[in-house]
């Protein structure tokens, strides 16, 4: 059926620009496929012209919505892992700036707060930290941030 490669193809790019599962997206492709295929009229344009404007659009709006209640869930294991790396990790900490040592702890100290903010939300609260802990300014965050990039990238 070509109209399945279609929407695997169409799934597949927003996958690599997105990065989340090509199953849930090719998933939400063939949904959207199946719910507008009756709304199709051939005197409009081609078949594939409408396949791929329906769920390039519905993608789209399904990535938005993801992206807008966005909320990550952190296991257990992964938390308690956290907590044992954590004294382990003392010793990347010396190869960092001060800025990102800093950025660092907060992020230990409470993982669980940070997993469930987007990055926006989470410079800002350490930013606002580090401003009132230390008198840091945010050009301290930025180099604290890319520092910690450089470094686990």
């Amino acid at each position: 059926m070509k109209e399945l490669n279609l929407i695997r193809k169409i799934a597949w790019s927003f996958h690599r620009t997105t990065a989340i599962d090509f199953e849930e997206l090719f998933s939400e492709g063939c949904l959207a496929y199946a719910e507008t295929l009756p709304k199709y009229t051939p005197d409009k344009g081609k078949l594939t012209t409408f396949i791929h404007l329906v769920i390039h659009s519905h993608l789209k709006n399904y990535i938005a919505k993801i992206k807008k209640n966005k909320m990550e869930f952190v296991s257990i294991d992964s938390i308690t892992y956290l907590e044992d790396s954590h004294q382990n990790s003392l010793s990347i900490l010396d190869h960092l700036s001060k800025e990102a040592q800093i950025i660092t702890e907060i992020v230990l100290n409470e993982p669980c707060k940070y997993s469930l903010m987007t990055p926006q939300q989470a410079i800002k609260n350490i930013g606002e930290k580090m401003v009132k802990i230390n008198g840091f300014s945010m050009k301290h965050v930025w180099v604290g941030i890319q520092d910690l990039k450089t470094v686990f990238s």
